[in-house]
């Protein structure tokens, strides 16, 4: 599924970014 492959590579991008500002 595309949609899911996408959201999870979103995913992977904002995580570390959330993290920083944590």
């Amino acid at each position: 599924m595309i949609l899911l492959d996408l959201q999870f590579q979103l995913f992977s991008v904002l995580e570390p970014y959330v993290a920083y500002r944590n």
